[in-house]
């Protein structure tokens, strides 16, 4: 037997530990739930003056585990990186996402020693990022693989439009008794983005795993559309098939919705989402008119979206970030073929002559004037007179939109 009972609480140099001593019969459960701080300002007033501490660490007696076992724990508000550590060793990060939610980590045979072990969970950068507020906590250790785990019962789940009766994209939604999101056993795919929680389906279909247990399930497609719900039991070994049903309520005539942002892993190398992901997300939140926005690269989605079969849903436009060191410009529409735009100079008189001389551009957005980038925030006061419109060093405006 490898799991414990935690007896005790102790508070050492502004860390929280707990110390577990007692043994019991099949797993090792920790419930509380604690709120930890990186950095030394509060990040909101909804959390404590005071946090629990810096960092998390429970120390507990178990045997070495010969195979694979699973971590599971809640977590809340993460937006820094927090790694979580066993006995010295990275288990991986907590997801960096604000919203409440169940993530599971493999713990590889022989990770636990016989003995006593410590799992921690700490900031993983400390002085260079701003101070983050979490929740995490309500641990357990369990005995299985993680693929046992989280495929312990099977829901195989399919959104129609309740007026064509058609399978539609959608973005479902898993939330467990607690209102956590609930991390299921599917993989991404060439018609599944899956996230903890969140699974999008470019088909209005999916197959995933669950552990046993009550959860909803909530489906839609965007601000466009009505928003579905079910109650479903999850039951080992077994299956159920929930059919939901959305339509479009908002009348949209004369309009596109558009996205004029859109990055990706792929091509901009930040962020997490692949293309492939990044296109079956756009057809499932409704996105009609998605603009390739990469950093300083023109990226033509169109070959992508039909091999995905999602073509049909959204007419995508070639653009570019172009990033440069006294600010960012969202431009389209760029000509296949067109040249990139050269990101280097400083000033923006020679940044606007590149950006319109690109074949086919006819917009350029200023992106984030209030945020610090390579050093320059160019609606800051060094460099822009708020009361009169101008930039202080006569740089010329010739930008026609501001996200």
């Amino acid at each position: 037997m490898f799991a414990i009972r935690v007896v005790g609480v102790l508070i050492v140099m502004g860390s929280l530990s707990w110390v577990a001593t007692d043994a019991l019969s099949q797993q090792f459960q920790e419930p509380r739930f604690v709120h930890l701080r990186s950095g030394t300002n509060r990040e909101w007033s909804d959390f404590p003056e005071t946090p629990h501490g810096e960092h998390l660490a429970i120390q507990f007696v178990a045997a070495k585990n010969e195979q694979e076992f699973t971590l599971r724990l809640r977590q809340q508000d993460v937006k820094q990186g927090w790694r979580v550590l066993l006995n010295g060793k990275p288990l991986g990060e907590l997801v960096r996402d604000e919203n409440d939610m169940l993530v599971y980590f493999s713990i590889s045979a022989g990770a636990l020693v016989a003995g006593e072990n410590t799992l921690r969970i700490e900031p993983a950068a400390r002085g260079t990022e701003p101070s983050d507020d979490i929740r995490v906590g309500q641990v357990r250790i369990e005995p299985r693989a993680l693929r046992e785990v989280l495929d312990e019962g099977t829901v195989d789940v399919t959104v129609v439009d309740a007026d064509s009766r058609e399978p539609l994209p959608c973005r479902l939604t898993i939330v467990d008794a607690n209102g956590s999101l609930q991390t299921t056993g599917a993989k991404s795919n060439d018609e599944l983005a899956v996230r903890p929680g969140i699974v999008y389906s470019s088909r209005g279909h999916a197959r995933f795993g669950l552990p046993t247990g009550r959860y909803t399930i909530y489906a839609g497609r965007g601000f466009e559309y009505s928003l579905a719900r079910i109650e479903v039991t999850v039951v080992a070994g077994q299956t159920v098939s929930p059919k939901l049903e959305i339509r479009r309520e908002v009348p949209t005539g004369g309009y596109v919705a558009c996205d004029t942002h859109v990055h990706t892993l792929t091509h901009s190398g930040h962020g997490d989402a692949t293309l492939a992901e990044r296109l079956i997300t756009l057809a499932g939140e409704g996105i009609e008119f998605p603009i390739a926005t990469d950093h300083n690269i023109h990226v033509d989605y169109e070959s992508r979206a039909r091999q995905l079969q999602v073509r049909q849903y959204f007419t995508p436009l070639i653009g570019n970030e172009v990033t440069t060191s006294v600010g960012h410009f969202n431009v389209f529409p760029v000509q296949a073929g067109a040249r990139v735009p050269d990101h280097k100079p400083t000033e923006w008189a020679a940044i606007f002559d590149n950006i319109f001389a690109t074949p086919g551009v006819k917009v350029a957005i200023l992106n984030h004037a209030r945020d610090l980038h390579g050093g320059t925030r160019p609606f800051g006061p060094q460099l822009y007179n708020a009361v009169v419109g101008e930039n202080l060093e006569g740089w010329p405006l010739r930008f026609n939109a501001l996200e």
